[in-house]
């Protein structure tokens, strides 16, 4: 199962990248910047409550017009990925765990996968929500069963 899993993340991943690196006009701005990159802050929030059996992942992702990927800053700490990813151990327990996710500089297009199951009789709960340019997009919360799988693509090309 883990296999599969594994297998699946690398999937979703590389259709990320080629999703964020697909080809892009290229307009240089007189301050250096990309006419394109109309997302100048992203923030993304996600927290997960309860649950001891979770099976999920949590993708964010971004690039520019030049095809260079976006940078995130992850509660307080950048990170230099092109695409950040937590996984079920990134939320152990059934305490509520919440991730930030900013982006440190202006894109084309930004985005936030989430994808969810729980591998027995337990039950959890995913708050999720999107900013962008600061005006909230999309928000809410999901409750996650034994029969319930969840998907939730997010993109924003402002």
């Amino acid at each position: 199962m883990k296999l599969i899993q594994t297998k699946l993340n690398i999937g979703i991943i590389l259709a990320i990248l080629f999703t964020l690196t697909s080809c892009s006009k290229k307009d240089d701005n007189v301050d250096g910047g990309n006419i394109g990159d109309k997302v100048k802050k992203a923030k993304f929030t996600v927290t997960v409550t309860g649950g001891t059996a979770k099976n999920l992942s949590i993708m964010v992702g971004g690039a520019n017009t030049s095809g260079s990927t976006s940078t995130w800053k992850v509660n307080g700490t950048v990170m230099n990925d092109a695409v950040v990813m937590l996984e079920s151990g990134d939320f152990p327990g059934t305490a509520a765990k919440t991730y930030t996710f900013e982006l440190q500089q202006p894109a084309n297009n930004v985005s936030l996968n989430i994808n969810a199951t729980s591998n027995n009789s337990s039950t959890y709960k995913i708050y999720y929500k999107t900013e962008i340019n600061d005006v909230t997009k999309d928000e809410a919360t999901v409750d996650i069963t034994s029969a319930k799988t969840f998907t939730k693509p997010l993109r924003y090309t402002e």
